[in-house]
């Protein structure tokens, strides 16, 4: 059975050929045999393709309309990516705000300065002061983790909101 579509007609279906002569995808279980009624030579199209030759005047047109396609598919898949980026960017800087604005960290800040303006003359002074610096530490490490999670950032990340 064979059929015309526009410059082009469908001689059949055979297995003697893998790779599509229009977009060049290989490993094909098999081609639609065209007939390209202008050049008067036989292409072997995939399916998809031989099902979209009609609507194309010529085998460069069929290309031409699929590496615009490809083209547009890359410009989306960067622009995509870029706004992912971008939206990461915003979630670090209000995740970074937020930590920086919070009361755990200043505590933890105040803490630190003023325990440089004690009177450490003790060991056991001393060792009081380094204990109460790592709690509020932690508890400033708490706040910071749990805005990481509320920001949904990636692993890695809390080096970065300090």
């Amino acid at each position: 059975m064979s059929y015309e579509l526009k410059n082009f007609k469908v001689l059949g279906y055979t297995t003697d050929f893998n790779k599509c002569e229009c977009c060049g995808k290989e490993d094909l279980k098999g081609t639609v045999s065209i007939l390209d009624l202008i050049g008067d030579i036989v292409l072997h199209f995939g399916s998809t393709c031989a099902a979209n030759a009609n609507k194309y005047d010529s085998i460069e047109a069929a290309k031409l309309a699929k590496q615009l396609i490809k083209d547009e598919i890359k410009a989306f898949e960067k622009a995509q990516k870029l706004y992912k980026l971008d939206c990461l960017n915003k979630a670090i800087q209000d995740a970074r705000n937020e930590y920086q604005e919070s009361e755990e960290l200043k505590a933890y800040n105040k803490r630190i300065s003023d325990s440089y303006d004690m009177d450490n003359s003790t060991y056991e002074l001393h060792r009081a002061i380094v204990q109460e610096n790592i709690r509020i530490g932690n508890i400033a490490r708490d706040k910071k983790n749990e805005i990481i999670l509320k920001y949904n950032l990636p692993d890695g990340f809390s080096y970065r909101l300090g």
